[in-house]
């Protein structure tokens, strides 16, 4: 995934820094973008480390869906350099998150328990929050000036798809047994460096489980 990373890294840098200038007045520090394809998300901010998640659910999507994503992420990063909440750590998207996005041109509804977290770049129904026609001319004119080299994108989406039809299911349960000659076994979704490790013994012997890895 070496060429992935480097090309869709360069790429998302080059976005960034062209909606930084166009919509968000050239105040945001380009952040880093870390691939981990066990994340079952597109793109996700994390503050506390100053860079952007790129995950596997970027795969199959058009550009305009990416793009929609990646602001989606830019907005969270604006009001954080900014100091303002936009968002708890349920991932509810308060009134803060609502104001910034439409700020840019997005189009934003409100999610079930999720808050003000669904945009678009397009109105795709009457329940969404317009921006000003302003904000929309502003929004539309820096995507038709974006400058990317599609054949790039199109070939590391390829490989991300690949890489994501390819990968192992997530072990959710592991395999814990006692000191038994027949090594009776239980299975438990605690892992044994998680912060609730299991704690059990066997009847027979007496002994904790272990966890084995298969």
């Amino acid at each position: 995934m070496a060429t992935t990373k480097f090309v869709l890294s360069e790429e998302l840098k080059k976005v960034f820094q062209h909606f930084n200038e166009c919509l968000f007045n050239n105040v945001l520090r380009v952040p880093e973008h870390v691939f981990q394809p066990d994340k079952k998300v597109v793109f996700q901010f994390q503050p506390n480390f100053g860079n952007i998640i790129v995950g596997l659910e970027m795969a199959g999507l058009s550009l305009p869906e990416l793009l929609n994503y990646y602001l989606h992420q830019m907005v969270h990063i604006y009001n954080y350099h900014k100091e303002i909440i936009d968002c708890t750590s349920n991932q509810y998207h308060n009134k803060h998150f609502l104001k910034a996005a439409i700020g840019i041109g997005l189009f934003v509804s409100h999610y079930k328990n999720q808050g003000w977290s669904s945009t678009s770049l397009a109105r795709p129904n009457a329940e969404f929050y317009s921006p000003s026609e302003e904000s929309q001319k502003k929004l539309q004119e820096a995507i038709k000036a974006l400058k990317i080299d599609e054949l790039l994108w199109k070939t590391a989406l390829k490989e991300v798809a690949s890489i994501r039809k390819n990968r192992k299911p997530k072990q959710c349960f592991l395999k814990y047994v006692c000191e038994c000659p027949s090594h009776n076994s239980i299975r438990s979704g605690r892992r044994p460096n998680g912060k609730f490790p299991l704690k059990a013994r066997c009847d027979i012997c007496g002994a904790a489980y272990k966890y084995v890895e298969e």
